[in-house]
């Protein structure tokens, strides 16, 4: 089951969630982002201390890099003292095809936690 972007309130919408996953017993946050640029850590660190999740997954739409390294880094910092594990989802070159084929609708690609 999952939940979808969606406003944690306290009176105000002081926290957004980019997707809730709960599979095989385990529950995942996840904060979805185009870039590693302006990454709210502190931000999404209270918000899993405030959500209690198993894991944590911060997936950027670009390649692994030294910067994005750090960031990972620096979240598992912020969640030290919790059971919370953060995890990191980034491009790969296996995720592009750049053959000349369209799809045919009879393959399917999924990436798994």
């Amino acid at each position: 089951m999952f939940l979808e972007n969606s406003s944690l309130e306290s009176g105000k919408p002081d926290a957004e969630i980019d997707l809730l996953v709960v599979a095989d017993g385990k529950v995942r946050l996840c904060e979805a982002k185009a870039s590693g640029h302006d990454i709210d850590l502190v931000k999404l660190a209270n918000l899993a201390k405030r959500v209690r999740p198993d894991v944590v997954t911060l997936a950027v739409m670009e390649p692994m890099s030294r910067s994005l390294g750090r960031k990972l880094d620096e979240l598992r910092t912020l969640l030290s003292g919790t059971e919370i594990i953060a995890d990191l989802m980034s491009l790969h070159e296996t995720h592009f095809d750049d053959s000349p084929n369209l799809p045919s609708g009879t393959s399917v690609r999924v990436s798994l936690f």
